[in-house]
């Protein structure tokens, strides 16, 4: 017994010491933080063997932040690595704000795009058509200036052309017109320095401006159209200005700056991410994980300051010349072997905006309302290089109209969110995946981070287009890749992912969740890049609204989703479009023609549903005199009302059947009026504020102020916060329709229905409140419409009896009352008696 127990030790001391040997051997110890060195190597060659490289050169401890990491990096990379000292040492870039485009409806270019050297973004895209101004804020609009708080007064960093700032007068010297943003100066080395400081504005109409929060505070004060004066501090020089300032423009994408307290549960004035990050994923053998946003041992692309260089395009001489801005930045990549020099990949980010084909024609907008955005990666060493990056998509779409807006969703019976992911590939048709969606996967979770796959690692998948869709307006990137071996857009293998994901951006929006932001992010795959070679990525980015013209040629003509009966609807909107741009100029006198159209092509088979109406109102008393007679028969009283439509001629099933036929067009034009971006900021009456956008509610009166109850009347509640009007008197249309039209109830049962009806009007008030007003509009015109049909049919004289009308229903009708064997209802009674007494 002793020896088994000291066999048994002694076996499992040698298992013991056997595993923890292989453990060592196989698994060794990772080395701590301060010793880790800056190679990443391959330990089994086969980074070598791929040609790419071993490491990088910058490290960082895992507790630095990026933006630490990158301006340690920046400042000294040699000491951060243990690179070859006599490796160059980077230039110093300060962080800087550029546009491209303009803000002038009359300048070649269909939007204003600012971007920002912090990694290489698009901060704000800003649309100039007059058509597509912000619906939320109505106060003057002086410009996106980059604004800092400096000396108490804002510091410019940036003016846009075609901005109001841009076109300011100084008063007492027409030299130092427009406001103006730093002047930099490059040197011999490439290190940037600000040769002139930005303006600093100090007052606005002798009001001190100390900081940028205040000076927003004074603007709101004043309305599109009125003029202000600036006090500004130009060098030694101090300056007035006058200013006119305009209506804010949509901005189709931008950060989302959100401040505590409005709904969200997070830090003051946090900040989600811009648009069009890109991060580095894999160099040599090392491999961001999951749920990393970028490889940490690597400088990053993401927070770290790009060199930049703008090239603006002479329009006047070449109408299609572009706007280039391209972006920068140089990876230091240590040697695979020693004494080797270190190698060197130099990532660029080229964005060009586009402009109109035709500068004479300020209307045009095709091939408009994009971006050419260009990735390249050079490598720069004599030797070969193994890498993989990220792409992330705009994020900031504009959430106009949150409370009361409604999208439709390419698949039957399910709901689209305000904020959505869009996608096409080669192998499936278009796909939504919506904000909604995104959230529940957040919440199920329980992280920050939500993502939803849109194509399987190792795929031969080709993405067509991804963006993010909103209720009016859509920012999709367009690959243009196709299986052509020649596709001009660059070698197709380049566009193969290694996945895609549709995913939640920045935090999640806890009380209101379908806000919460939306974007995507593509993977590539691993790339493998000889020496001295460049890899090419080429998209287009669609920045625009979802007008059915302009999308048709940029090929995303299924980002507009009419539902079940779209070839109704667009019929329907061609019609609509007729009326206003020849016939009436006023969208909302062309929806009231639109209707009378539709009713009046519709006026037989209302015709007929009327006159049936009146029928049942004239059976009534009939009907009420059978139901007090067979109260407790209810065979008897089921046979005597069949005979007494029967002789009649009233089918009590005519309406039903003849609604079938309409409910297509009510549909089809109900979907119109709900995705038609012509409507929105319609006014019914120009120049009144109130019903100014035909896609909304009418806004008679603010009332979140006066009514007790907020969560009723609140942006979130049933009623919203305005009193709206036009859907007050489509409710009183139907109820006035009910009241006048509805037969007089011959039983209990009939009594409680029409009971209901009435409790059912009031609850669709409540659901009609926050409809937009086109609809409010096409529902008063039909509404108004059916009681004159109603209202001038002739009445029966009393005993008169109508001949038998000779069509399909009263055919279908008589078949009913009879059993082929022409048998009469009193023999069949007299039948089905004998049959009783027989059991």
């Amino acid at each position: 017994m002793e020896k088994r127990f000291a066999n048994f030790l002694l076996l499992s001391a040698l298992i013991l010491f056997g595993s923890l040997w292989l453990q060592a051997t196989l698994f060794p110890p990772k080395p701590a933080d301060d010793e880790q060195a800056a190679l990443l190597a391959d330990a089994d060659g086969d980074a070598d063997a791929d040609g790419g490289p071993a490491a990088v050169a910058e490290v960082s401890g895992a507790d630095m932040s990026d933006a630490d990491r990158d301006a340690q990096a920046d400042a000294n990379p040699a000491d951060n690595g243990g690179a070859d000292a006599a490796a160059p040492k980077p230039a110093v870039l300060p962080a800087r704000v550029v546009t491209m485009g303009s803000l002038d409806p009359a300048s070649p270019y269909r939007m204003l795009v600012t971007a920002n050297t912090r990694g290489a973004v698009i901060d704000r895209i800003e649309l100039n058509n007059p058509r597509y101004t912000d619906l939320d804020g109505d106060h003057g609009y002086l410009g996106e200036l980059a604004l800092k708080s400096e000396n108490d007064g804002c510091r410019v960093g940036v003016v846009g052309n075609g901005t109001p700032a841009a076109r300011a007068t100084c008063t007492g010297d027409a030299t130092q017109n427009g406001l103006r943003g730093p002047v930099y100066h490059r040197s011999e080395s490439g290190e940037v320095t600000i040769a002139e400081e930005g303006d600093l504005i100090t007052a606005l109409n002798g009001r001190a401006a100390s900081d940028p929060s205040t000076l927003r505070a004074l603007l709101e004060e004043f309305r599109p159209g009125d003029e202000i004066t600036l006090t500004v501090r130009r060098g030694s020089r101090e300056l007035e200005f006058a200013v006119e300032l305009g209506e804010i423009p949509l901005s189709l994408v931008s950060p989302e700056r959100l401040t505590f307290g409005e709904s969200r549960d997070h830090e003051q004035d946090a900040t989600d991410p811009s648009s069009f990050l890109m991060g580095i994923t894999r160099l040599g053998a090392k491999a961001a994980s999951f749920d990393q946003d970028e490889l940490n041992a690597a400088p990053s692309l993401r927070t770290g300051n790009w060199d930049v260089h703008v090239v603006r395009a002479n329009t006047d001489a070449d109408p299609a010349a572009m706007d280039v801005v391209e972006f920068s930045r140089v990876i230091t990549v240590p040697a695979q072997a020693d004494g080797d020099p270190p190698q060197q990949l130099k990532f660029i980010k080229r964005f060009k905006l586009a402009t109109t084909a035709d500068v004479e024609n300020r209307s045009s907008e095709a091939n408009a309302y994009h971006l050419e955005m260009e990735i390249e990666v050079e490598n720069l060493s004599a030797s070969a290089a193994k890498f993989a990056y990220s792409l992330d998509g705009p994020t900031g779409l504009p959430l106009e109209g949150w409370w009361y807006a409604n999208k439709v969703h390419p698949r039957r019976f399910q709901a689209a969110g305000l904020r959505d992911v869009i996608w096409r590939d080669s192998h499936s048709a278009h796909t939504m995946i919506t904000g909604p969606e995104l959230v529940k996967l957040a919440k199920k979770g329980d992280t920050d981070s939500p993502e939803k796959r849109l194509v399987e690692p190792e795929s031969d998948t080709l993405m067509r287009y991804v963006g993010v869709d909103a209720q009016y307006f859509a920012c999709v990137m367009m690959s243009g890749a196709t299986d052509d071996p020649d596709d001009k857009f660059g070698r197709v293998e380049n566009y193969r992912l290694e996945s895609a994901l549709a995913r939640a951006v920045g935090p999640i929006d806890l009380k209101i969740r379908k806000r919460t932001n939306v974007s995507f992010r593509l993977n590539s795959m691993n790339i493998n890049l000889p020496a001295q070679e460049t890899f090419r990525q080429r998209f287009a980015i669609y920045a625009g609204p979802k007008d059915p013209d302009v999308l048709e040629q940029y090929g995303l003509s299924d980002c507009i989703v009419y539902g079940w009966f779209g070839v109704v609807s667009k019929l329907l909107l061609r019609i609509l479009h007729f009326f206003h741009d020849y016939v009436i100029f006023n969208y909302g006198l062309a929806i009231i023609l639109l209707t009378v159209l539709v009713r009046g092509c519709l006026f037989p088979f209302g015709r007929k549903m009327a006159r049936n109406a009146q029928k049942m109102q004239e059976l009534a008393p009939e009907m009420k005199k059978i139901n007090d007679k067979y109260k407790d028969d209810i065979e008897k009283r089921t046979e005597a009302q069949r005979e007494l439509w029967a002789k009649h001629n009233y089918n009590p099933m005519g309406g039903c059947f003849l609604m079938f036929f309409q409910v297509p067009i009510f549909i089809g034009l109900y979907r119109a009026l709900s995705v038609d971006i012509a409507l929105r900021k319609a006014p019914l009456i120009p120049g009144i504020r109130w019903c100014s956008n035909l896609a909304g509610p009418d806004k008679f009166w603010y009332w979140r102020d006066w009514i007790p109850f907020h969560n009723v009347v609140d942006e979130t509640g049933w009623l919203g916060p305005y009193l709206n009007i036009l859907p007050l008197i489509t409710v009183g249309l139907f109820v006035i329709h009910q009241k006048l039209f509805t037969p007089p109830a011959t039983d209990d049962s009939q009594k409680m229905q029409q009971q209901m009806m009435s409790v059912m009007m009031v609850f669709m008030g409540v659901m009609f409140h926050k409809v937009a007003a086109g609809l409010c509009i096409y529902f008063i015109a039909s509404s108004l419409w059916g009681l004159g049909e109603r209202l001038l049919l002739p009445k029966s004289k009393p005993g008169e009896q109508r001949k038998e009308s000779k069509s399909l229903l009263s055919s279908l009708m008589a078949a009913t009352t009879s059993n082929g064997n022409e048998e009469s209802l009193e023999d069949k009674r007299k039948r089905r008696k004998r049959a009783k007494g027989r059991n």
